[in-house]
């Protein structure tokens, strides 16, 4: 199998910004044993980086190592508290092996400034009714207009967050969004089963793909275990079967 690497550079490096103190970033290999290769983060030295900065934190990137054998040093407490210090001001959250709560997407939706969101293989905490659901992430659609780039690698993106954003105004200046979602769970719900929309989950987000064509830049979409809508090859496929992109298809 041949992958062809993609990198994104940008302008300047979290290097150029270490004196810039609007900046909490916690992954960095300075916070990681070398020795063993555990994390050094704890939720206590987080806050104290956020009480130390001299300015209104606006950016925060956690690696929370969920994969470390003898368990991440921080929680989902701890993440949901650090995201909260500095919700009037922040403007980009990254989320990375952390444990993921209910409570953590609902401080992420008390964030009105948000524009940028990634929340990458993190670990889905089962808490009674402090379980992540999808109607968290929906709120987080509802409750933070100016998002624009928005990269979710977890099932807690499903149904009810793909209606969110189809509804009239919501992220209007959303400009990359990639979605893998092909949680077991998802493979239980039928395919051609109607959302709230009036269209299927698939046809939902290819009607979403279509009225953002003018704004989307990137997007790649895994909405369920089967189907793949890519703005980068120019390729959708549907149960291994080559489709039309989303701009020549007709909806059902």
């Amino acid at each position: 199998v041949s992958t062809a690497p993609f990198t994104w550079s940008p302008a300047t490096s979290l290097n150029d910004h270490s004196d810039d103190e609007t900046v909490v970033d916690a992954c960095h290999l300075d916070l990681i044993n070398p020795s063993n290769g555990f994390s050094l983060l704890t939720g206590e030295n987080l806050r104290s980086a956020i009480k130390m900065s001299g300015d209104s934190v606006e950016c925060i990137f956690i690696n929370g190592s969920v994969s470390n054998e003898q368990g991440p040093s921080i929680s989902a407490e701890d993440i949901t508290s650090a995201i909260t210090m500095c919700k009037a001001s922040a403007v980009c959250i990254g989320l990375t092996e952390c444990n993921l709560s209910a409570s953590v997407l609902d401080a992420i939706a008390s964030c009105p400034n948000l524009r940028g969101l990634i929340i990458e293989h993190c670990k889905v905490i089962i808490d009674g009714d402090n379980t992540p659901t999808d109607s968290n992430m929906a709120k987080i659609i509802r409750s933070c207009p100016h998002l624009r780039w928005c990269l979710v690698k977890s099932r807690v993106f499903g149904e009810a967050s793909w209606c969110a954003l189809a509804e009239k105004g919501a992220c209007p200046d959303l400009e990359v969004l990639w979605i893998e979602s092909r949680a077991s769970a998802i493979r239980e719900v039928p395919s051609f089963r109607r959302t709230e929309t009036g269209f299927c989950l698939e046809d939902t987000v290819r009607l979403i793909l279509r009225e953002r064509e003018g704004t989307l830049k990137i997007h790649k979409i895994l909405p369920n275990h089967r189907t793949l809508i890519s703005k980068f090859d120019d390729v959708e496929t549907l149960s291994g079967q080559k489709r039309p992109l989303p701009s020549q298809t007709h909806m059902i």
